[in-house]
């Protein structure tokens, strides 16, 4: 591996007046529903906080005293819409006491292409999370990024937005050549080779933060 590189039962019953989405909101500003908000690190590079729209996540709990793990996201795209971030399959509720971990990625807006992301959601490595093969190369040029939220405690009431920070993990390269001969004289340039740039990597949740790409 190249190492540098539930819930709250919520009420189905809901006054006719109201719809699902009013409903959403008000639990997300109760800090009841479990919400997001992103930040793109580096952001002079392809990927910037403009149009940085799309990742998804993965994440869940354990409870005090007990060892089973409970999933609550497993590759949920989760999405912008006029600066609001809002996920797909409904609502997900904080429970009370539960010690959460969240991780995220996108791919330029879009699912991985090259390379596989791993959940496990039961067993000795519950709740780790790893990416094998990522590779970028001539069919597959986009910026790769990534975040993880600490543990998180859910509370009854008044959670926060999980907040990610997004870095690059692998960006793609951009040559310019600038020429010293007068306008209008075209130049061309062929051969143009990078030595030494990383292409590929892997990731595990599991090892200390400098190895785990």
């Amino acid at each position: 591996m190249f190492n540098k590189f539930l819930s709250y039962a919520a009420a189905s019953l809901v006054l006719a007046s109201c719809s699902s989405t009013d409903v959403l909101e008000e639990n997300i500003a109760a800090g009841t529903a479990i919400s997001f908000n992103s930040h793109v690190s580096n952001s002079s590079r392809a990927m910037t906080n403009d149009n940085f729209t799309s990742f998804r996540v993965y994440g869940g709990y354990t409870l005090d005293g007990q060892s089973d793990y409970h999933t609550s996201f497993n590759s949920t795209e989760v999405t912008k819409t006029e600066g609001t971030w809002s996920y797909t399959g409904g609502a997900k509720y904080w429970v009370k006491d539960a010690s959460y971990k969240f991780y995220a990625y996108s791919c330029e807006n879009t699912a991985l292409q090259k390379g596989t992301p791993i959940f496990a959601t039961s067993g000795d490595k519950a709740g780790t999370f790893e990416i094998t093969a990522f590779e970028c190369d001539d069919t597959h040029q986009h910026d790769f990024l990534f975040a993880e939220s600490g543990t998180i405690i859910g509370k009854e009431s008044g959670n926060t937005a999980v907040s990610f920070t997004f870095k690059h993990v692998l960006s793609k390269v951009c040559a310019k050549f600038k020429s010293g001969f007068p306008a209008g004289v075209n130049i061309q340039v062929t051969g143009v080779q990078f030595r030494n740039i990383h292409d590929r990597a892997n990731f595990s949740s599991t090892l200390a933060a400098d190895e785990r790409w």
